[in-house]
């Protein structure tokens, strides 16, 4: 490849990037506010000037070539040199992309605040994919920038910080026939509840005292949903203990309210954590995104 890049390589380099890690030409085509027939004709261009596939497909999911991984770090490691930098007017203003990984029950709380960040640092566009079985795959094969979780993903290429302890509340019906404006032990002990089911970020606690914890037939609704947790615990009389975060965002949407209490509820208060490759820095792009999670952190 020359030295020096285009405006048009440019393009084409990012079309590659982008399509490398969502490992869709839709997805990709969505995130550039470009056509499909955009990036297909991009991908056909690219094969025929290296005269080498860049991509085959598994399912509906593209999976690059040996070449074009191979390919895609060259240019990564082009772009760093300082003779190989694209003059600042051939720079595309907000061209970089964000694609961020977590849970149902932790977007609420996360994705508002990176997407705030994100327009600070000129990132053009936040992509949000849900949590996959093994996020660190995702991470590794950078189909995904960041992954938060309550759950810290150890392996010696990823690099995990710890954000904030979430808060944890008990949330019921502002017409609950038998909870007022607070609440004890007995009461709490005796009322049902509605869990969030999964990885719930609140952990039920192993070392409770007998009392302390939730007897599982006290346990009346089951969701994977904040949304239709709190939908079935405003127009009933069941409970739930959620991060407080959450009853703050919902407490407007739903009829209900936060009962105090001076007890033990029998669960841990969840971590949340940020997860990251440790070669995150010489990644294509991605000194705006590097500045962005340094102001989460």
């Amino acid at each position: 490849m020359k030295d020096k890049i285009t405006k048009a390589e440019l393009k084409a380099f990012q079309i590659l990037d982008l399509v490398l890690r969502l490992k869709s030409i839709k997805g990709a085509a969505s995130a550039l506010d470009i056509s499909q027939a955009t990036v297909s004709k991009t991908l056909q261009n690219m094969r025929e000037l290296y005269n080498d596939p860049i991509f085959f497909r598994v399912s509906r999911q593209l999976e690059p070539t040996v070449f074009a991984r191979s390919l895609h770090k060259r240019i990564q490691l082009k772009l760093k040199s300082n003779t190989a930098r694209p003059d600042s007017s051939e720079l595309i203003p907000g061209s970089e992309r964000l694609v961020i990984s977590s849970a149902e029950h932790i977007s609420p709380n996360i994705i508002p605040l990176t997407f705030h960040l994100a327009k600070d640092e000129k990132i053009n566009s936040v992509i949000h994919v849900p949590l996959p079985d093994s996020p660190e795959n995702d991470l590794l094969n950078k189909s995904v920038d960041v992954v938060f979780d309550y759950y810290p993903i150890n392996h010696p290429d990823i690099i995990y910080k710890k954000l904030l302890k979430e808060e944890l509340c008990i949330a019921c019906s502002e017409n609950h026939p038998r909870i007022s404006h607070s609440m004890t032990q007995k009461e709490y002990l005796q009322e049902s509840h509605a869990l969030l089911k999964g990885k719930s970020p609140v952990i039920r606690m192993n070392d409770s005292k007998p009392g302390d914890s939730l007897i599982g037939k006290n346990v009346e609704f089951e969701s994977g949903s904040y949304i239709d947790l709190l939908s079935v615990v405003e127009v009933s009389d069941l409970i739930c203990i959620i991060p407080t975060s959450i009853f703050v965002k919902f407490s407007s949407v739903f009829m209900i309210k936060a009962p105090r209490y001076n007890f033990n509820l029998g669960f841990k208060a969840p971590m949340l954590y940020m997860s990251y490759r440790k070669n995150f820095q010489n990644d294509f792009e991605k000194y705006p995104i590097m500045k962005l999670l340094e102001k989460i952190h």
